[in-house]
């Protein structure tokens, strides 16, 4: 087994300037455009035009060019009021305009002469356009997340609810955990787990096996998220798929909140099909999810009044899971570990001879050899290092129906592979003035799997993910200034990092000179760095034999431990 660790670190910072026809790079929040015109579908310079945040009341402010063109960027997911005035025309009022993550959305404005104390208000229209951009796709908004069945309630894996979006991975790994089977799909023909993923504007990939999702929030943390599944701007590159843009939860003039607790037992679980053909009982399982969200205006009282200013977001989560996994391995009895193998029968009965490979000879253009002597290797033929190994392989514990007594003759039917999983991330919106605003962002999880692939249970020969060790930390933060009506400067600085490793930590410390091993070469295995691990075996060998030939031997050992 090689057991590594991969970490990965992004340092991004985005720079735009933001006109009437520039373009902004890898931006998840949404921009209102269009062209004021009067009733004679003449161009209208200088209007004012204000979008306003309906639960914040933050705005943002610009003046039509002499085109009537305008642009408002930087407009975070949500519900909007777009007003556009000018002197000598009635005002214009535009409400409940739901913007998206990463929309542009088309809104002309008409404006009809008369005061500024007249006002001409829209309160039914058809759905806003996107005609800005070229890319296609679907939005997944806090909606469906909230109400649709949501299985370990990872936000992930609604991709599959886009069409030409094709999961290729087990159903059962969709965990807040399982980065690399989130990631596991393919967009329109696209190659397979070669997408590209951003988590409010930061680029959210774990380059391992492909490209994996690296940060997954808690799904009570999401806003909405679009996945992009062709013809998208040419802000997004890397990637020979789609793209997954998911934008976090900010906090409103309103405080809101959620908790939950999602609870499996035994009792409540059918037994496994394995199990039941044995026929044995089923065995224990348990599974809790719980967690909260949290979000609001920033107010410590007598202090500070954040309404209209200062938001949060705050959630956490953990996830514990015992999950039942019978091992079953094959193991040596221990008249087999002394070299007898005079009970050694197929499943049918019939003896299975070991032949002495010291006697093989040619007879009448035919390779043969003599068996041993009632089917016993003398002890003195056994290898030493073979001697030292035996001695890690438990005794037989069970049979199994169909099997000769040799194979699948330990049980480790009680094996639980345990999960402890936890999830924090918090979110923080100001509003500095009326030119600029900012937000920062910081999540951190770390998963904790125990599990054996043997079904051996005790000293250093125990082997699989004893533990594995996911761990992400994501954060970023966000400035946007407004020079004046037609210029925007927006920076974005993101990190990301994302460790990956599994190891068996009771392996370690192990001198493997015990196996007759020289010491100068032991010293020079990698895993000589951490006082010594103890090794992986594989087995593999076969011998087959040609008419007027010798035998033909393909032997195969590997035996590795490394820590990186």
């Amino acid at each position: 087994m090689t057991r590594s660790s991969v970490r990965v670190c992004v340092l991004a910072v985005a720079l735009a300037l933001a006109t009437a026809s520039a373009g902004i790079a890898q931006e998840f929040r949404a921009t209102v455009k269009g062209q004021v015109t009067d009733q004679s579908k003449g161009a209208v310079p200088g209007a004012t035009v204000t979008v306003q945040n309906q639960e914040t009341n933050e705005t943002a402010s610009t003046v039509s060019n002499a085109d009537g063109a305008y642009t408002v960027p930087f407009l975070r997911p949500g519900l909007y009021t777009l007003t556009a005035e000018l002197s000598g025309f009635q005002k214009y009022t535009r409400k409940d305009m739901r913007l998206e993550v990463g929309q542009t959305a088309l809104v002309n404005v008409q404006l009809s002469v008369g005061g500024l104390t007249e006002q001409m208000t829209v309160t039914a229209e058809s759905p806003l356009l996107e005609a800005g951009k070229a890319d296609r796709g679907t939005v997944i908004d806090a909606h469906r997340i909230a109400e649709l069945p949501l299985q370990s309630r990872s936000p992930m894996a609604l991709t599959t609810l886009v069409a030409g979006v094709t999961y290729n991975a087990q159903a059962i790994y969709l965990r807040p955990f399982d980065n690399g089977a989130l990631a596991d799909f393919s967009m329109n023909g696209g190659q397979n787990r070669n997408n590209d993923f951003t988590l409010d504007g930061a680029p959210n990939n774990a380059n391992q096996a492909g490209n994996n999702v690296a940060y997954i929030p808690p799904a009570d943390a999401v806003q909405e998220f679009k996945v992009s599944t062709n013809s998208y701007d040419a802000q997004y590159g890397r990637t020979a798929g789609g793209v997954v843009s998911m934008s976090l939860k900010s906090g409103t003039n309103s405080f809101h909140g959620s908790g939950y607790e999602f609870y499996r037992r035994k009792w409540l679980d059918a037994n496994s099909f394995l199990l039941n053909s044995r026929p044995s009982p089923k065995v224990n399982h348990y599974l809790d999810q719980y967690g909260f969200e949290v979000d609001g205006p920033v107010q410590i009282p007598g202090v500070y009044n954040g309404k209209n200013k200062t938001f949060f977001m705050f959630t956490g989560e953990k996830y514990r899971e015992g999950t039942p996994a019978a091992q079953f391995s094959s193991v040596p009895t221990a008249a087999m570990k002394n070299g007898d193998f005079s009970g050694l029968k197929d499943a049918q009965g019939k003896p299975i001879i070991i032949y002495d490979p010291a006697t093989g000879r040619e007879v009448n253009g035919l390779w043969v050899r003599d068996p041993f002597p009632n089917n016993q290797i003398p002890a003195n033929r056994i290898n030493a290092t073979a001697k030292t190994l035996l001695q890690y392989f438990p005794d037989p514990n069970c049979t199994t129906n169909g099997q000769p007594d040799w194979q699948q003759n330990l049980c480790y039917t009680e094996h639980f592979n345990k999960d402890l999983f936890w999830n924090w991330v918090g979110k923080v919106d100001h509003n500095i003035g009326d030119k600029d605003r900012t937000f920062f962002r910081w999540a951190k999880n770390e998963r904790n799997e125990v599990r054996n692939t043997t079904a051996i249970r005790t000293g250093p020969a125990q082997n699989g993910q004893l533990p594995l060790i996911r761990a992400n930390d994501a954060v970023v933060g966000d400035w946007v200034h407004i020079f004046g009506s037609g210029t925007v400067f927006n920076m974005r600085t993101g990190y990301t990092y994302y460790l990956e490793g599994s190891r068996s930590d009771y392996a370690f410390n192990y001198d493997v000179t015990q196996f007759g091993w020289p010491s100068n070469v032991v010293s020079q295995f990698p895993a000589a760095a951490v006082g010594g691990m103890f090794p992986v075996f594989t087995f593999d060998q076969f011998v087959s034999s040609r008419a007027a030939s010798g035998p033909t031997r393909t032997r195969s050992s590997r035996c590795s431990r490394t820590s990186r």
